[in-house]
């Protein structure tokens, strides 16, 4: 599959389909590496090295010379619009994997939840007093 960079170069990667076993094993494997208590800037860190390394695992041919193979670091020096490109092309090849339902990086803290705000009572309508008169 061609994916053409704005930069007017170019990657050729792997379909879903066609997507090797290998890489999907290759994942399973990084995940096993990373620490179970880990969070915060490490635990991203580490997302991130896997997303690079299953990219560059995707790319069958480009116009920057050889093609990646399975280190992540070979995708560093691609211009930035190149990258961002790569990876929104490939998220359906990582949400294949079971591995990243959306891109690590664009994972959103979520807010705190907003307290309920007491709401004030409807005013009531004046209606005119109703007179009744006894004969």
């Amino acid at each position: 599959m061609r994916v053409d960079f704005p930069d007017g170069r170019w990657a050729d990667i792997y379909t879903v389909g066609e997507m090797p076993r290998r890489i999907t094993v290759r994942m399973h494997e990084m995940v096993a590496e990373i620490p179970e208590d880990q969070n915060g800037f490490g635990h991203l860190r580490d997302l991130n090295h896997m997303r690079d390394t299953f990219m560059a695992m995707l790319v069958t041919a480009w116009d920057y010379g050889d093609a990646p193979g399975d280190d992540a670091a070979d995708l560093y020096d691609l211009p930035g619009a190149s990258y961002d490109k790569l990876v929104e092309e490939t998220l359906p090849h990582r949400v294949k994997t079971g591995f990243f339902e959306s891109d690590p990086a664009e994972e959103e803290t979520p807010e705190p939840e907003k307290k309920p705000t007491a709401r004030k009572p409807a005013a009531r309508k004046k209606t005119p007093a109703s007179s009744t008169s006894s004969d």
